[in-house]
């Protein structure tokens, strides 16, 4: 993760760079997240005090946690090809009520390696990609299955 940051910092820095802005000019977006922070957890000690302001980064990282899972378990497909192209056999779709509610959407994602350059609110769930049968099932059998319970 500390790669993927600091490569995001190096990729933003050099788009700010095209543009006639200095690297650490305060149109990096590194800058508007922390001012956001700042902000938000003065508004959180505002209302809850220290306690409060404690437990937010908690549930930041609870939600974190939840978010990645959901995106292992959307690329962790029947068949995987390491470093090979991704088609429709290597990304599970979820067609699912529930998993289209929880996920927001983020289940119409097969559909963005048809056409990477596709808008989210563009992306239309295809019932020709595999289907999971379910987050929880698989979430679980996997879980199982690694830890040689199953």
């Amino acid at each position: 993760m500390v790669q993927i940051t600091r490569d995001a910092w190096r990729l933003e820095s050099d788009a700010l760079e095209k543009q006639g802005k200095g690297r650490w000019s305060i149109h990096h977006r590194l800058w508007r997240a922390i001012l956001a922070q700042v902000v938000m957890q003065s508004e959180v000690y505002a209302i809850g005090g220290w306690p409060a302001v404690a437990t937010v980064p908690l549930g930041m990282v609870e939600a974190r946690f939840w978010a990645e899972s959901f995106n292992y378990f959307q690329h962790y497909s029947p068949i995987s090809v390491e470093g090979g192209a991704v088609s429709s056999r290597h990304v599970w779709n979820h067609l699912k009520s529930l998993s289209r509610i929880v996920g927001f959407k983020i289940t119409n994602h097969a559909d963005h390696y048809t056409d990477s350059f596709t808008r989210f609110h563009e992306l239309r769930p295809d019932r020709q990609w595999i289907s999971m049968p379910s987050v929880l099932f698989t979430f679980s059998e996997r879980s199982f299955h690694r830890c040689g319970i199953i």
